[in-house]
């Protein structure tokens, strides 16, 4: 409990008499369907923001321990955004919170439904992931509550308030988006160690890769990607004084907030910032800045490879990030064109994905840890916490089913995905999207926890273990192919946009059907479901071809390899003269993965892949790559990040897809989850 029933409800009355005085509280108004109802086409937007912040006493949450609120130092708040194109209204919602369970957001869209029309679908409500927050998640976010707890309750009806208002203060608008990169403040704070060390982790197994290592000398690489990149919507009255700026920036957040302590970390730091910079202190309507969070559940603001400072005061580290960021998104508004009107599309899908249980061996030892005497020291200093965690999943659900969304703002597609997801995931969506412009909103519509990718729960780390993940393994594969579905679905499909991209197996996982077999063959074999590529005995080279001819395609695989390597795609006609390169360059001496290279020409500049050593994952683990040949351009991308893109006239004509192990040297590379999209 929060409070007693008489001081939570003064509390309310309190505030609620706090914001009449200041004319905040908008006049009731009838329902409407969702749109304007004007056969004009006339853009609008309105913004606002809702107070959220707890009561003194109330337990934090985002720490080891939990901690009750003794101090105030920043507001929280639910900062809203309506848009309008004449036919549909969407909502954006950005909360101060770690996370919020998908009841108390269904609450909310239920109340603001009944007073304004919205559909629910056409709302994306989402949780920034301060660690200086109130429980906004109940018990367990699997497990359904009937009823809110008292601070859901009140965070519920705050968010139908600020949205309400935000819809009451449309009005007519023009529109821009822009990307820009700010990457000093983002680390992967996985980390892979040297000569294959593993850790132990609170279940016993051995894991490769480590969550905040700290600074040592046996740190090999980051174990994925960051996203460097700020992505920023403006919004701006037809006379240009600004209504609102949208922010998504992947990094989880920044802390160095004292443990009982409310704040909105560096989110809420950075949308006053915002107010200062764009000079909108004092305006009326009020001036709103947003910072939606996107997948960052690996991300950090932590160097370790940087020297060790002085330790900062209390909500330094936050002022820096935040100013940095807002000095940024400013650079970036001031470049845009604003449009007075573009179209407007949302769509949404439920998705049931399989819940993790413990095996029986694992509940065994969870009990007999959570047994043994408090004089014998745990393998782990979270193994008992985990032991518990162990035990509570045996009643979880089977499955759960989760809200995945898409809009559409002209030409700029905006995801959601409902848990602490990693970059790499968000990277491939953006890859995948038929956007060209394409950013992710993460813990939205509810909050399920971790979401690693099928390779990272291979490497483990805390973000896998069951009862920080809970679901199944395979999770993101279904969830990136479901919102790569939903973007097609709102995309525009007009003038040179690209068109919705379907997929085709061109591996059956078993044999090689389909594939021209070389006669003998030492080279080519399936094992574990992969296609297996090996030198012979007198080193000979080999290049497994499709049998089909592809033109335009996109085509999409992975791929991981031990000892040397010099492998690559070969495609198009005339064969075995394109190739986008696989490992090192014999020539070159140097790793050339995802760089284009032709007969006789080498590797040309403008085709090398000069930022792949960012992304690329050591060998032994699998990297995804995406090869994308439209016309006489070819684009490739790996691990979800575009890394070159190279055109050449000579190569027009349609080839078949070509797997190769180079002559000359030992080497055994793999491919799997081969697939092709053809471009029409």
């Amino acid at each position: 409990m929060l409070m007693n029933s008489s001081r939570w409800t003064h509390f309310i009355l309190m505030l609620a008499l706090s914001l009449a005085g200041t004319g905040l509280i908008a006049q009731p108004r009838a329902a409407s369907s969702g749109a304007t109802t004007s056969s004009a086409k006339i853009f609008k937007a309105g913004a606002a923001t809702s107070n959220v912040t707890p009561p003194l006493g109330v337990p934090l949450v985002g720490s080891t321990s939990v901690v009750n609120a003794a101090h105030v130092h920043d507001e929280l708040h639910a900062r809203c955004l309506a848009l309008d194109d004449g036919t549909t209204r969407l909502v954006f919602v950005v909360v101060d919170n770690l996370s919020v369970n998908r009841e108390v957001f269904d609450e909310a869209k239920r109340a603001i439904h009944a007073a304004t029309g919205v559909p629910p679908e056409n709302m994306m409500m989402s949780a920034t992931h301060t660690h200086s927050g109130p429980n906004a998640r109940g018990v367990n976010p699997l497990l359904h509550t009937p009823t809110l707890d008292e601070y859901q309750a009140f965070l519920a009806r705050r968010i139908a308030d600020g949205v309400r208002r935000a819809i009451n203060q449309l009005e007519p608008a023009r529109i821009a988006w822009g990307a820009g990169q700010l990457p000093q403040h983002v680390f992967n704070r996985r980390w892979l160690l040297k000569d294959g060390k593993t850790a132990t982790n609170p279940f016993g197994d051995q894991d490769r890769a480590v969550m905040n290592p700290g600074r040592r000398p046996d740190l090999l690489q980051p174990a994925g990607p960051t996203n460097p990149e700020v992505y920023v919507l403006s919004l701006q009255s037809l006379a240009g004084r600004p209504i609102a700026l949208l922010t998504n920036y992947w990094l989880h957040y920044v802390g160095g907030v004292p443990g009982d302590h409310v704040s909105a970390d560096y989110f809420g730091a950075f949308c006053e910032r915002l107010k200062e910079l764009v000079g909108a202190e004092g305006q009326h309507p009020p001036f709103v800045g947003l910072l939606a969070n996107g997948p960052c559940a690996d991300v950090n603001n932590t160097n370790l490879l940087a020297p060790p400072g002085k330790r900062d005061p209390a909500y330094q580290q936050i002022q820096v990030v935040a100013d940095d960021l807002a000095r940024e998104v400013l650079r970036i508004q001031k470049t845009l064109n604003h449009r007075d009107w573009i179209g407007l599309k949302a769509a949404q899908a439920e998705l049931e994905l399989e819940v993790r249980h413990p095996t029986a061996a694992q509940v065994e030892r969870a009990r007999q840890a959570l047994a043994r005497p408090a004089t014998v020291s745990p393998i782990h200093a979270r193994e008992l916490t985990y032991a518990r965690r162990v035990i509570d999943a045996q009643e979880w659900p089977k499955t759960v089913s989760v809200i995945l969304q898409a809009f559409r703002l002209g030409e700029l597609g905006v995801a959601s995905i409902p848990f602490e997801a990693f970059t790499e995931t968000g990277l491939e969506i953006k890859a995948k999207s038929p956007f060209k412009d394409t950013f992710t909103i993460e813990l939205a519509n509810g909050g399920y926890a971790y979401l690693p990718t099928p390779e990272q729960h291979e490497l483990g780390g805390y973000e896998t273990w069951l009862g920080t993940n809970r679901v199944e393994k395979n999770a993101t594969r279904k969830i990136v192919a479901q919102l790569t579905a939903l973007l097609a679905q709102v995309h525009p499909h007009s003038g040179d946009a690209p068109t919705a991209i379907v997929f085709k197996p061109i591996f059956n996982g078993r044999d090689l059907t389909g594939w021209t077999v070389p006669d003998p063959n030492p080279f080519w074999s399936v094992q574990d479901g992969a296609i297996v590529g090996v030198h012979d005995e007198k080193l000979l080279g080999s290049t497994l071809w499709s049998e089909q001819k592809y033109g335009d395609f996109v085509f999409e695989f992975e791929v991981r390899w031990s000892g040397d390597m010099d492998s690559g795609i070969m495609f198009r006609e005339p064969r075995s003269q394109l190739q986008m390169q696989i490992g090192v360059s014999r020539a070159l001496k140097r790793d050339m993965t995802a760089s284009f290279w032709i007969s006789k020409g080498g590797y040309p500049d403008e085709g090398q892949a000069k930022t792949a050593g960012e992304v690329l994952k050591p060998e032994g683990q699998w990297n995804t790559l995406r090869l994308e040949a439209r016309g006489t351009t070819y684009t490739a991308s790996l691990n979800g990040r575009k890394v070159s893109q190279f055109t050449h006239e000579k190569f027009s004509s349609p080839g078949s897809l070509g797997l190769h192990v180079h002559a000359n040297m030992k080497m055994k590379v793999e491919f799997r989850n081969l697939r092709v999209a053809e471009l029409k």
